[in-house]
């Protein structure tokens, strides 16, 4: 998969001042919906395409390091990284040195190639997915984030949908029938451009349910502001009237711009396709310590400052963290350390393979009524995991009891 790492000396002796705060009005220029982390002190992490990682600078002494893994969103995204190391090269007056380009664009600056170079990665990609496929292996993803899987009904989960054993067949044969994978398929900021970045929040970051605080709001409307301008650019491509239509039900806008995608959701409804949305489905997180759980698409997830994985909507909240018991112990010792699980009424078991848990229930009462708290735990010889669940409804005891029996580890397969 395409990918980019280069290396630049930086010269300046004024460089050794905080050189990674200085690039982010660089790349606002060139992104504005550009976002920025510091996974660390020395690294800044830049998220510009919702199909894409981050491109991750790190400032060491003199020297200065540029990672992006680009193939995700496809060869317009990498030659937008390519640009941008060109900007940050003119900022601080480096020369960067690639030390990984396997399509040489950045040297050359060829798009033709570039593209050439992302189809034929695609197709090896393809090709070993039908042949593991023809083993009977299944759930296959391609770029999507990292700790998340989905479900779906075909054979292959990309950024922008599933794709069939079909597509993957044509692409294998013929690799140019795989461009509508990728979210940025050129250099242009065109129609394509606007689309495949609604496109990807839609399919991987709307929780499909009005928005709970400004974040939430921003990804939807940014949906909306990528379709508009998608279609000012070219009304003939295909759009997903009818999830477009939902975003400004999502939003409560009631405008002609609403009106006029519900319109035309109503006449392409005997025709439309699936609507953009993994999470409208259940999907499977990673949480600590190895563990991964199923969880409604629509929770929304976090990481406290203690390392806590917590999920909420308007109507549940979920807080899981995980720990290691003394080595040696078994999943029975493990359990039996733990003191007894607080609430009223009988302790549920869970079995999962190997995996052995329990839950129970308590009901509480605060300034705005009924609370129902599940408590539970669950281990796999040292491995231990332990959540706390609310909601307002009594219904959502059966979900917390399918979200808890739907816990894995990589050892329960050992």
């Amino acid at each position: 998969m395409l990918s980019l790492s280069l290396r630049a000396r930086l010269t300046d002796p004024v460089s050794r001042a905080d050189v990674l705060a200085s690039l982010e009005p660089v790349v606002r220029a060139l992104e504005p919906d550009a976002t920025f982390e510091r996974p660390e002190p020395r690294t800044l992490a830049i998220a510009i395409h919702p199909a894409a990682g981050p491109v991750e600078i790190t400032h060491r002494d003199r020297e200065l390091a540029l990672e992006a893994q680009t193939g995700s969103a496809g060869p317009g995204y990498h030659a937008f990284v390519c640009t941008l190391a060109d900007a940050i090269a003119a900022s601080l007056a480096l020369t960067w040195k690639a030390s990984l380009d396997p399509a040489l664009y950045f040297a050359h600056r060829d798009p033709s190639s570039l593209e050439r170079a992302a189809l034929d990665d695609l197709a090896r990609t393809v090709r070993d997915v039908l042949a593991l496929a023809d083993k009977g292996a299944s759930g296959f993803a391609l770029a999507l984030p990292e700790g998340l899987e989905v479900a779906h009904d075909g054979l292959l989960a990309t950024p922008l949908g599933p794709r069939d054993r079909a597509w993957l067949e044509r692409v294998a044969r013929e690799p140019q029938h795989g461009r509508d994978v990728f979210a940025w398929p050129s250099p242009a900021r065109d129609a394509q451009h606007f689309l495949g970045i609604a496109l990807s929040l839609a399919w991987l970051e709307v929780r499909w349910r009005k928005p709970m605080d400004e974040r939430e709001r921003a990804v939807i409307e940014r949906v909306v502001t990528s379709l508009e301008r998608a279609h000012g650019l070219d009304a003939s491509l295909e759009y997903p009237w009818g999830a477009w239509a939902e975003c400004f039900a999502l939003l409560g806008e009631e405008s002609l711009r609403a009106t006029r995608a519900q319109l035309k959701a109503d006449e392409a409804r005997e025709r439309r396709k699936v609507r953009p949305g993994y999470r409208r489905q259940a999907v499977r997180v990673a949480l600590s310590g190895g563990w991964s759980i199923a969880i409604p698409g629509e929770l929304a997830e976090r990481w406290d400052e203690r390392g806590t994985w917590v999920a909420s909507d308007p109507k549940r909240s979920v807080w899981i963290t995980s720990a290691e018991a003394p080595e040696g112990h078994d999943t029975a010792q493990t359990l039996a350390g733990l003191p007894e699980l607080p609430g009223e009424g009988d302790t549920l078991a869970m079995e999962r393979g190997p995996i052995r848990g329990a839950m129970r229930f308590e009901l509480q009462n605060d300034e705005q009524g009924k609370l129902h708290v599940a408590h539970a735990h669950a281990a796999l010889g040292r491995h231990l995991v332990v959540g706390t669940f609310l909601a307002r409804e009594e219904t959502e005891r059966e979900t917390f009891l399918e979200m808890w029996g739907s816990l894995d580890h990589p050892d329960a397969a050992a």
